[in-house]
């Protein structure tokens, strides 16, 4: 007889944490979290814009609006897999939407069947709801007042453009907080230089320093070891360690606690020895973020990051350090000893949580909002990434028009090495915005018409001559080949350069809504025929 199959029914809730499972180890429950609360509206239904969306649907954002005002043509099924044969010659934004809502039943759809340009001008208000705002193809012109709308609503903003070989992609987001940077290497804070009394009673206790050098170290954490030998050089010196020569001689004490180099634990406090003089200052950049928060001015309108800032400076003012991360690294030690530290270092870091906590309700209570206008797990969040955190200040649009250190300097470098940097094709994609704006087709697009490449490079190479001249680089250094290639591709996406450019956009689109990670300032172009990419700031 068989036995029948035991099925389990899942919650909706427990379908939702699977499905996201994977992600969730990159960026987080958090992250995860404010994925699902952000609404997207994408400027453009073409191949690189449906593959930058796709990207972020298949993420779990909240939702996303098409706004496009072509119908679909036989162009867009040699290049966008998110337009079928079958729905030939209706609207880009609904059959785009459509297919693209078909990857993640959970995101909500919405699809407006009009130009962007003219929706910018009839209504911009109508982007006011969205988390980010993706723009493909947009002229300069257009571009303009859309970040100015952009700004206005505190929007963040991608460009994006791609014809033939080569992509591009700017970034419009004023000023980005990055919460979570997780940088390769990080300075543990461990307080071994300035323990904190808990932590000092318990390394006191665990050993006795003058019994250190005759124990067998292997069930001694390499922090009771650098606390101890540290303690006996203050005792004998009067201070800590402060040139190279003296880390040097601290370094030689430790490593004749194992004479013959075999116990793990010491050869951990050597190589924590580098960093452990450090481990307590505060960087230098968030000292920079510490500084403008105390001297904001606390208002009803600022944001919560500023006011936890805020409270941290308070915090820094007072204790002298930082809040403590509260994590503790893998350490060869026996397991009590490790779980008895590891708590330790929790408990206090909830303390200093609960410290920044009772500062950031006197801010609120001040600016007349209330208690919990902030979440205790947004403090938290903060406190514990303290020591990497990071705001990068990015440009305006309109800043373009003017001459750029970053840029000519790219063009400089290039010629001192007798190359040609990919800089140039920023510079073609600016002149071919004002070619469109002058002749109302795109450079080497036949538009209808019998297409002249020849003639279109020659009207090309002018406008790069202008634009050259306003942003004060010398346009021989931009070979006229460059325009012709440019004509060449006829304003084509090809699929695998759009694809390549929508996952550059969404991955920095994932940055910017979860503020995790350093997102790219400001420009990247990406040059497909010899597969580089070149990022710069303007």
């Amino acid at each position: 007889m068989a036995t029948p199959m035991v099925t389990e029914v899942q919650s909706a809730e427990e379908l939702q944490k699977d499905k996201y499972d994977r992600q969730k180890r990159l960026w987080g429950e958090g992250g995860q979290v404010r994925l699902s609360k952000a609404s997207v509206c994408l400027l453009g239904a073409s191949a690189t814009g449906t593959e930058t969306l796709k990207n972020l649907v298949l993420g779990g954002i909240k939702g996303f609006t098409v706004v496009d005002g072509e119908k679909t043509s036989e162009r867009d099924l040699g290049q966008n897999f998110f337009v079928t044969k079958s729905r030939l010659g209706e609207p880009r934004a609904e059959v785009t939407a459509d297919l693209l809502a078909e990857l993640n039943p959970d995101v909500a759809r919405d699809a407006i069947c009009e130009r962007p340009e003219e929706l910018i001008e009839r209504n911009p208000s109508i982007l006011r709801p969205f988390s980010l705002i993706v723009a493909v193809g947009l002229r300069h012109h257009v571009l303009l007042p859309l970040s100015r709308t952009c700004k206005e609503y505190d929007i963040p903003l991608i460009a994006l453009d791609v014809n033939g070989m080569i992509g591009m992609v700017r970034l419009y987001i004023g000023e980005h907080v990055v919460v979570e940077s997780k940088p390769d290497n990080t300075i543990r804070d461990l307080r071994i230089t300035a323990p904190f009394a808990e932590l000092k009673s318990y390394l006191d206790g665990l050993v006795p320093s003058e019994r250190l050098p005759t124990l067998s170290h292997s069930h001694v954490p390499y922090i009771a070891v650098l606390y101890h030998v540290l303690k006996k050089w203050k005792e004998e010196k009067g201070q800590g360690p402060s040139t190279y020569a003296e880390k040097k001689a601290f370094k030689e004490e430790v490593a004749q606690l194992d004479p013959t180099a075999t116990q793990v634990n010491i050869q951990e406090a050597m190589a924590a020895v580098n960093t452990l003089f450090n481990s307590t200052r505060v960087p230098d950049r968030v000292r920079e973020i510490l500084k403008k928060a105390k001297d904001l001015n606390a208002h009803a309108d600022l944001s919560s990051f500023w006011i936890i800032m805020k409270a941290i400076s308070d915090f820094v003012d007072t204790e002298g350090v930082l809040p403590l991360p509260g994590s503790l690294p893998d350490l060869e030690c026996d397991t009590a000893t490790y779980l008895e530290l590891q708590q330790l270092y929790k408990e206090k870091a909830e303390k200093d949580i609960a410290d920044i906590r009772e500062r950031v309700e006197d801010i609120l209570s001040t600016i007349g909002r209330g208690a919990n206008a902030i979440s205790a797990d947004e403090v938290r969040t903060v406190c514990k990434n303290a020591y990497v955190l990071d705001v990068m200040q990015y440009g305006e649009l309109s800043e373009e028009d003017q001459p750029s250190e970053s840029l000519a300097m790219q063009f400089m470098t290039a010629k001192a090495m007798d190359t040609e940097s990919d800089a140039l094709w920023y510079v073609l994609f600016r002149a071919a915005e004002r070619f469109a704006v002058k002749y109302s087709h795109m450079p080497g697009e036949s538009n209808g018409k019998d297409a002249s490449v020849d003639v279109d490079a020659q009207m090309l190479r002018s406008e790069v001559a202008e634009i050259c001249s306003k942003l004060q680089i010398d346009s021989a250094l931009i070979d006229d080949k460059y325009a012709a290639e440019y004509c060449r591709y006829g304003n084509s996406e090809l699929h695998n350069i759009a694809s390549f450019i929508g996952g550059v956009a969404a991955q920095e689109g994932i940055k910017i809504i979860t503020r995790q990670l350093i997102t790219l300032n400001s420009v990247f172009i990406f040059n497909g025929t010899k597969g580089t990419g070149l990022q710069f700031s303007l």
